[in-house]
This record gives C-alpha cells, sequence and structure tokens, in this order.
C-alpha cells in the first residue's frame, strides 16, 4: 500500500478521524499524527493557504499520494452533505490583471492558466469511489477555488464562478494543489463534504454541519485504507 497523507484544515473536521481506534495514531509532533497500523498520516494545518503550504510541505515528505480532506461551501446547485472529489484547482484571490496578466495566474513562473491541475492516484481515487458506493453516498466531480476569504457574498461569489467556473470554496486545497503540481510534484485530490452554500448562513451551516462531515469522511476513509491493505 500507498504512504497516504492526509491533511485536513481543523480539528473539528478530523475529529472522527483522531477519536477512531481504528487508526492506532500516534502524535509525532503538534498536529502531525502517523498510523501506527496503516501507512497514513494525518496533518491539521490551520485555516489558510499559508498554514495550509507549510502542512502540504510537511505532509508530503515521506508520502506517496497526498488528499485533502474537509469541508467547502458549494457555489451553485451543490447540496449540503454532498460529496465531492475535486481534481481542478484555483486561487481566486491572485489578482495581478492591473499588470495584464490573467486573474488567479502566478506571474514569473510557470503557470499559464489559473487552473492548477495537480497529477493524481488513480488508485486511490478509485477505492474513495467505490467506498462512497459502498456506504451509499453520491460522488460529484468538480473544481474547487481557494482564498484566504470565507466568501458569503453573491455578488462577489458571481463573478468568481463566472470568472473561474469552479463548483466549492474553501482557504487551503488550493494552496496544497499549488505545491503538488508546480513545486513537489507529487499526486494529489481533494475529498470534499459540502458544509454550506457561501452566504450570509454560512458560518451558522457549517458549524452545524461539520460534525455529521466529521463522521462521513471518516467512514468513507476506514473503508478506502480496508481496501487497499486487502
Amino acid at each position: 500500500m500507498k504512504k497516504i497523507a492526509l491533511i485536513v484544515a481543523v480539528k473539528t473536521e478530523a475529529h472522527e478521524l483522531l477519536a477512531d481506534s481504528f487508526w492506532g495514531w500516534e502524535k509525532k509532533e503538534p498536529m502531525h499524527y502517523r498510523s501506527t497500523l496503516f501507512p497514513v498520516t494525518l496533518t491539521i494545518s490551520g485555516i489558510g493557504k499559508v498554514f495550509a503550504s507549510h502542512a502540504m510541505a510537511r505532509a508530503a515528505n515521506g508520502a506517496d499520494t497526498v488528499l485533502s480532506v474537509g469541508t467547502s461551501g458549494g457555489l451553485g446547485k451543490q447540496r449540503v452533505g454532498d460529496l465531492y472529489i475535486c481534481h481542478e484547482f484555483v486561487e481566486h484571490d491572485i489578482d495581478l490583471t492591473h499588470l495584464g496578466i490573467p486573474f488567479g495566474v502566478t506571474p514569473y513562473d510557470s503557470m499559464n492558466t489559473p487552473v492548477i491541475t495537480p497529477e493524481i492516484d488513480k488508485l486511490l481515487e478509485e477505492r474513495i469511489v467505490a467506498a462512497m458506493d459502498k456506504l451509499g453516498l453520491t460522488h460529484n466531480f468538480g473544481r474547487s477555488m481557494s482564498g484566504d476569504q470565507f466568501i458569503t457574498d453573491k455578488e462577489i461569489i458571481g463573478h468568481k464562478i463566472e470568472t473561474f467556473g469552479a463548483d466549492l470554496t474553501d482557504m487551503e486545497s488550493s494552496a496544497c494543489a499549488k505545491l503538488a503540481a508546480y513545486r513537489i510534484k507529487i499526486p494529489f485530490f481533494a475529498l470534499r463534504y459540502v458544509s454550506d452554500n457561501a452566504d450570509h448562513n454560512a458560518s451558522v451551516s457549517w458549524t452545524e454541519e461539520v460534525k455529521k462531515a466529521a463522521v462521513v469522511l471518516n467512514d468513507v476513509l476506514k473503508i478506502t485504507v480496508k481496501s487497499m491493505v486487502c
């Protein structure tokens, strides 16, 4: 079985993962755990792109593949409770358009499009999809956008959807994807639970839904790992 690194933004999202004896977690350092039973690590990144980047660099060291796991806001017709697998990512707060550079593109590097597409671990993805099927959960594929903003303004959201064609928003996964694609060169994708609709009710919805998300994500990952060690 390949070495899998899980990255979660906050402990609330990872509550069931950390509490479940199935994993046999051993705390290696603050916010970093290693399973004593499987080749799996768990890193709690903290909120935002800077902390996510730091966590990505640490988690990827010694791993074969990295998976971002957590909650996201839906940007369109996504339903609260939906699960998404994301292969494509955008940073919606990179804006150098006044220099003639497309919105979302980091200049003076190899980026020529705002859409970040890291290599994907297809076996891990297939096993996650199979786990969701086994649990009777519907899976979707989509594009996620990230920035250091908790967006609730519908007008701003509409502009960003039109610009980037994103389905979900969070504050971490695109930073991890960017490092995976342009620096670390490691397979990466995201498994996200839609916790809110990125509107004025988002903070209330997230607080209620994150507990459900923690249970569902742990269930999916347990079945996934079991299938990979058999």
